[in-house]
């Protein structure tokens, strides 16, 4: 009987050690990948601060985007969405004034 149950207790020891060893190396895996993701998204950031940046230079100095299609196309978009924006920011100002209603 003890010759079995120290198989049992050896194969149980065994499995948990395996266990532990996968559950550490899931646990280095996820954090890998989670610090990747947080690399990503500042890296996002960096690109959205950089746009901002040069659509702000070009402006004051439209030279910037000169020889550049993409560049200008870019700038071209972004001043059309500026223009909804108002216009809809207009809208919103007109029905605020003109019910009295408070969306904020």
């Amino acid at each position: 009987m003890t010759v079995l149950w120290d198989k049992i207790k050896k194969n149980i020891v065994q499995s948990l050690n395996e266990a532990i060893d996968k559950t550490e190396e899931l646990t280095s895996v996820g954090r890998i990948k989670l610090e990747i993701l947080q690399h990503e998204h500042q890296l996002d950031e960096q690109f959205t601060t950089l746009g901002k940046y040069i659509y702000k230079h070009s402006k004051k100095d439209p030279e910037i985007l000169k020889g550049d299609k993409k560049l200008q196309d870019l700038k071209k978009a972004i001043d059309k969405l500026e223009k909804e924006l108002s216009k809809k920011e207009k809208e919103l100002g007109r029905i605020r004034e003109e019910d009295g209603i408070d969306f904020d």
